[in-house]
């Protein structure tokens, strides 16, 4: 059995248990050490977790309140600093992100389409703009179309905010079964609206040789 204090190495026969081994006498213990309140066991003071005037080690605190519990004043002051720098980053970048798809739209709207996408850049710095289709109905129109529709088929192309179901509105004006009047009548209230979108294309990894 160890005698002999971990810290002054003088022999005691009153060792405080100590963590990692070992024990500590009471002359090291008052000064240098202090008593876990999870384990009971001692361990440095510069190195206790505070809580509520308890000294814990670094496990026990993890494990009673957890990696985030176990965060000094000075780390959660960094956590916090660097969470506001990064917001600022990125509400700038996507601020500056959105001007660039902007001026992007405006140069792809210039262009050819090929397949209903433009192609800008080259090499590695690849774009595409793309365009999706969707439908818009004119508000005083609407009136008109209920009635010739009835209510059951204009609630399943419109919505309450008068936008449009493109899917039901599409299967209407490309059916030969319907009244080609209700389908004209349709077709006029709509507006077709392109919303453009903007990827970055990405490089394609080189395949690899086989063996």
């Amino acid at each position: 059995m160890e005698t002999h204090c971990i810290e002054c190495e003088e022999e005691s026969t009153d060792l405080r248990p100590a963590r990692g081994g070992g024990g500590v006498c009471p002359a090291c213990a008052a000064v240098f050490y202090v008593e876990c309140g999870g384990c009971r066991q001692f361990f440095p003071r510069d190195e206790a977790k505070q809580v509520d005037g308890v000294a814990f080690c670094v496990d026990c605190h993890a494990t009673a309140f957890g990696p985030a519990g176990a965060m000094t004043e000075e780390e959660v002051e960094a956590l916090v600093a660097e969470f506001v720098r990064l917001s600022a980053e990125q509400k700038a970048l996507g601020d500056r992100v959105e001007a660039l798809k902007e001026q992007i739209k405006a140069v792809a709207a210039t262009r050819e389409r090929v397949g209903n996408a433009v192609l800008l850049g080259s090499g590695e710095n690849r774009v595409t703009c793309s365009y999706s289709i969707g439908y818009k109905c004119n508000e005083a129109d609407t009136a008109a179309l209920e009635r010739l529709l009835g209510e059951d088929r204009f609630a399943a192309l419109f919505k309450q905010t008068i936008s449009v179901n493109k899917a039901n509105a599409d299967k209407l004006l490309k059916s030969d079964e319907e009244d080609p009047e209700l389908v004209a009548a349709v077709r006029a209230a709509l507006d077709v609206v392109e919303t453009p979108r903007v990827l970055a294309v990405r490089a394609k990894k080189p395949k690899e040789p086989a063996e």
